[in-house]
């Protein structure tokens, strides 16, 4: 599960760049990587990080209020 995450985590964050350079919103990167690595694609994330998905949802759904609160 810990390099499934990790896998996730540095796609996105190194296509999130990329897109950035070219002036693209970085978002539109990390659905792309979701996309790609998901079940429906290259199914390269493991049965359990899929299994836990809805966990790592909840926390990024918290961080972005977060984020919109404070901003």
């Amino acid at each position: 599960m810990l390099s499934s995450l990790a896998l996730v985590l540095l796609l996105g964050l190194a296509c999130k760049a990329l897109l950035a350079r070219a002036r693209l919103p970085g978002l539109l990167g990390l659905l792309l990587v979701g996309l790609l690595l998901g079940p429906h694609a290259l199914n390269l994330l493991t049965g359990e990080f899929l299994n836990n998905a809805t966990t790592f949802s909840t926390v990024a759904l918290v961080v972005l209020l977060l984020q919109a609160g404070l901003g």
